[in-house]
């Protein structure tokens, strides 16, 4: 599935230009990209595959089967910006250089690499929806509730 991105904004994308809150080197921000609308929302609709605002509405479908938890509000808190590195890398299985999705709403997400996710902290400081955490080629998927806990689990027909 071809993307359209554009270059992260101040305005639009504040949390990864806020280095009191969360902390993003100049180089990682620049291994990010925001999505353009339509390409948010075809994301949006392969990936989460609900006719719905926002993750934390789920009351059915793939996502309510994810398993296996973590927590990273003390995490967050506690400025721990190699918690992602040590927890999610042990349930992912993707290299530093997979092209990974931070899939926020319908109409917006962010693209990276896994290995960026040092900067994990920024990535949640804007949303409280229940993001996503997705490759589009891979079957795991992290997905972040607003209460500062989280499942990971595998996105049905997704090889890999």
């Amino acid at each position: 599935m071809p993307l359209s991105t554009r270059t992260l904004s101040p305005e639009h994308e504040w949390a990864f230009f806020r280095d009191d809150l969360a902390p993003v080197t100049p180089e990682d921000r620049s291994a990010i990209a925001a999505l353009d609308d339509a390409s948010a929302r075809r994301v949006w609709d392969e990936v989460v595959a609900q006719k719905i605002p926002a993750t934390v509405v789920v009351r059915d479908g793939w996502l309510c089967e994810l398993f296996d938890p973590f927590q990273w509000r003390e995490p967050w808190n506690d400025r721990d910006d190699g918690w992602a590195a040590r927890t999610l890398s042990a349930r992912m299985t993707w290299g530093d250089d997979e092209e990974v999705l931070f899939v926020e709403r319908p109409r917006r997400a962010l693209q990276t690499r896994f290995g960026v996710l040092r900067a994990w902290r920024a990535f949640l400081l804007d949303d409280n929806e229940g993001p996503l955490l997705v490759s589009l080629t891979k079957p795991q998927v992290a997905w972040f509730h607003p209460s500062g806990n989280g499942l990971t689990g595998r996105r049905p027909g997704v090889a890999g």
